[in-house]
């Protein structure tokens, strides 16, 4: 198994990353290649989109300039400050409810209502139907969260159909970024391509509805259903990327949504990783990331990780301690969450052994598994500047990247440390 020589991506890192005669992932590659763009250009082509469709907004009367797609996470407050208060949209909030909120992602999703004085529409579906769906999902692609992205990338499309909103903007294309998928040169949009074969893991509605196993009705599904092509075209609709025209580095955004918006992190030790903002709004996450692990042999850990190695904050040598800290770790909530999918301990890693990559793992006896390769150590010399002073682990960094350490913030939400698994649904 080949591990990138900069950051810490093994070869079978999902979705597709590809490496160079050097040992290069084409997440690396392609990440040091947008340090070259004229960002300043392709800032002013943003503005430019912007006020192509302020004046269709205008022109047609319609109270609403765009969509902005939300979980309200640190991405979702920043698309809004840039929509709200740099081009001056009036955009609608639009989000899809798994259910599996944290007490602090609602907070964080109530206070971005409240602080950019937008309006929000938020489907939820039923606990009952997020049950068959996660248990059936689980079996077939090893996901229980496969609702949760199939909803908040298929729904808003829904709202922009209805109401004729022709502009969406989403945050970031992470999944094209971490590995490489594509690069940031043509300014990918959002497609129905995109939602079919990455959210969708390339199973269709009628791939649930068809098996008499899921017990999954048609009318289960209705926040997944995506509005017909020629619906949209009707329209104009079309889903931007801000990550395509903005420079985007995580940790200067969210230190500027908690200075700016009052975004609050999570305060505790996390079992899965090491960042206090990333995906802290559903409990499902750590689960999530697991099966990742239990499939691939790695694991959010790796992901964060690879990111600070490659902003300069954190040497490779680093990355992999973090890699065998984080990324076999099976998270406390997977008793909740067997309770919750009515299946057993057992059950749930029979679901996922035909998954299991087998570049990676080895069967021991009948149910031990153990990885045949592990991330190491190297003395390759890249081109990455260490920023010491920007360092992950540095005091100014210490609210935002937590290794062991307890934090003590004198916050006015006593509940903001609550990521247990409870199923609030409103």
């Amino acid at each position: 198994m080949k591990y990138c020589k900069i950051c810490v991506y093994p070869e079978n890192a999902k979705p597709t990353i590809l490496f160079d005669n050097e040992g290069i992932c084409s997440g690396c590659k392609n990440f040091f290649r947008q340090k070259k763009f004229d960002w300043n250009k392709r800032y002013k082509n943003l503005e430019e989109l912007i006020e192509k469709y302020k004046f269709i907004s205008k022109k047609n009367k319609q109270d609403y300039d765009c969509i902005i797609p939300v979980s309200g996470g640190k991405d979702s407050h920043y698309q809004a400050h840039i929509a709200i208060k740099k081009f001056k949209l009036k955009p609608l909030f639009v989000t899809y409810n798994h259910c599996f909120n944290t007490q602090l992602g609602l907070r964080n999703l109530n206070n971005l209502v409240k602080v950019f004085d937008a309006d929000l529409i938020r489907f939820t579906s039923s606990i009952q139907k997020v049950r068959k769906i996660s248990k059936f999902m689980l079996k077939k692609t090893g996901d229980l969260t496969w609702h949760y992205h199939t909803g908040i990338f298929s729904y808003p499309f829904q709202v922009a159909k209805e109401k004729k909103i022709p502009l969406m903007i989403w945050g970031e294309p992470g999944y094209a970024i971490n590995t490489g998928v594509y690069t940031l040169d043509d300014y990918p949009e959002y497609t129905k391509w995109v939602r079919d074969e990455y959210q969708m893991r390339g199973f269709k509605l009628s791939d649930l509805i068809n098996n008499k196993k899921s017990l999954i009705k048609d009318h289960d599904l209705h926040p997944f259903k995506f509005p017909r092509t020629e619906d949209l075209e009707k329209i104009g609709v079309r889903g931007i990327y801000l990550g395509s025209y903005l420079e985007w580095d995580h940790l200067k955004i969210v230190k500027q949504m908690v200075s700016e918006y009052n975004f609050k992190l999570f305060e505790g030790i996390r079992e899965r990783t090491f960042s206090s903002f990333h995906k802290i709004d559903d409990h499902a996450n750590d689960i999530h990331d697991y099966l990742k692990y239990l499939k691939f042999g790695y694991g959010r850990g790796t992901d964060h990780a690879s990111a600070e190695v490659r902003y300069g904050r954190m040497t490779r040598n680093e990355a992999v301690k973090i890699v065998n800290k984080y990324d076999n770790v099976k998270p406390k909530s997977l008793s909740f969450y067997l309770k919750f999918l009515r299946i057993t301990e057992k059950e749930f890693y029979k679901y996922v052994e035909s998954m299991r990559d087998k570049k990676i793992w080895k069967k021991i006896g009948d149910n031990k598994y153990v990885k045949k390769f592990n991330v190491k150590k190297n003395n390759y010399q890249s081109n990455i500047k260490l920023d010491k002073k920007n360092y992950t682990f540095s005091k100014k960094n210490r609210r935002f990247f937590n290794l062991n350490k307890k934090q003590k913030f004198k916050y006015d939400d006593n509940l903001i440390n609550d990521i247990k698994g409870q199923f609030r649904i409103l």
